[in-house]
């Protein structure tokens, strides 16, 4: 589930304690604070790359173009 929890902010929440959250950082960057509160700056385009990097962990092909 993803909550909003500001204009700039959403917590991608799973049911338990500790959801990591996205934050539009407003300079075509995004920081994503994980469930230990690290935190890292990344662009908004490579973190759209994120869902598709899970999938080839998981031995999915993904078509890029």
């Amino acid at each position: 589930m993803i909550k909003r929890e500001s204009n700039d902010t959403v917590r991608l929440c799973c049911g338990k304690a500790g959801c990591p959250t996205i934050k539009d950082l407003g300079d075509g960057y995004v920081e994503i604070t994980d469930d230990n509160g690290a935190t890292i700056k990344v662009k908004k385009t490579e973190a759209e790359l994120i869902s598709d990097g899970l999938k080839v962990l998981d031995g999915k092909q993904v078509i890029c173009g």
